[in-house]
C-alpha cells in the first residue's frame, strides 16, 4: 500500500502536523471545520423543526380537528386480572383466555392490561 494513496490512511491515518510543518506531498490532514459545520447544522435543523411544529403543524392540525394526545388511558384496577397475575407472574395463553372470559373483556384487552 502506497503512502501516496487517497484512501483512509492518506487522509486520517497520519499524525497531526507539528507547528509550522506542512504535510507531505499528496497528504491531507483532517480539519475541525467539518465537525463545526455539522454541529451548527444540527442546531439549526433542530430549531427549524421545533419552529415548524409549533407555528405551522400544530395550528393546521387543530384546524383539521386533530387533538394533542399523549399515550393512552391508564389501566384501572381489575380484581379478576390481578388474581390471575398474583398466581402466575407470566400467565400462558390459556390463562389469559380464561381471565378474559371471566372479566368479560377481549383477549387483546387482557394482554394490554
Amino acid at each position: 500500500v502506497s503512502t501516496q494513496s487517497t484512501g483512509y490512511h492518506a487522509k486520517y491515518g497520519q499524525k497531526w502536523p507539528m507547528e509550522g510543518q506542512t504535510p507531505p506531498e499528496g497528504h491531507v490532514y483532517p480539519s475541525t471545520d467539518g465537525i463545526k459545520l455539522a454541529c451548527v447544522l444540527a442546531v439549526v435543523l433542530t430549531i427549524v423543526r421545533f419552529t415548524f411544529e409549533r407555528l405551522i403543524a400544530e395550528p393546521i392540525g387543530s384546524y383539521l380537528g386533530l387533538k394533542h394526545k399523549l399515550g393512552g388511558t391508564p389501566a384501572g384496577p381489575n380484581a379478576t386480572l390481578e388474581a390471575v397475575l398474583t398466581k402466575k407472574k407470566r400467565p400462558n395463553q390459556e390463562d389469559i383466555k380464561a381471565a378474559a372470559k371471566d372479566a368479560g373483556m377481549a383477549v387483546r384487552d387482557v394482554e394490554v392490561w
